[in-house]
């Protein structure tokens, strides 16, 4: 949306930082906290800070290379969702909507120690289901959605667990 239909008839523009991060100064604010929990339940950076290369330029990425940086459809890591999620502003040890989709999409089944780490109280059942996350999301990755999935698989994860089955 263009700034000169937000603030038509006299309207303002309020700019300021993402909420539910620490402020480095002005408008940036220090996003590791996110990228970190993301690596916890198996999503890479699209490029690690580890693996930046020495030379500027772009390189081509052999395919198989290039499956290992997949990430969530779609998710730019703006980190809109968690600034707008209202558990993220009480709950600082909350991971958030974006992480919590981010284990979803990772899938249950493949790491034991993921449901470990989602299924705790600062974990998926610390949503309220407010959804402001999805609302704000500009690629639509439904971040609150994926969390009610997250909850379903790990139910049936409990299930299995309970009745001794393994699928």
């Amino acid at each position: 949306m263009p700034i000169r239909d937000v603030t038509a008839d006299g309207g303002t523009l309020k700019i300021e930082p993402l909420r539910n991060f620490p402020i480095v100064g002005d408008l940036v604010v220090n996003m590791g906290s996110l990228y970190a929990h993301m690596e916890q339940v198996g999503h890479r950076a699209v490029l690690p800070l580890s693996e930046e290369p020495s030379e500027p330029g772009v390189k081509p990425v052999a395919k198989a290379v290039e499956d290992d940086y997949i990430r969530l459809s779609d998710c730019i890591e703006c980190g809109l969702c968690i600034s707008a999620c209202p558990i993220s502003t009480t709950t600082a040890t909350y991971l958030g909507p974006a992480v919590l989709a981010g284990a979803q999409q990772h899938g249950l089944d493949g790491d034991p120690n993921l449901l470990a780490l989602v299924d705790c109280a600062d974990g998926m059942w610390r949503c309220h289901q407010v959804f402001e996350c999805t609302a704000v999301c500009p690629s639509n990755v439904e971040p609150g959605l994926k969390i009610m999935q997250l909850r379903q698989a790990a139910m049936r994860q409990r299930i299995r667990r309970l009745f001794g089955s393994r699928k």
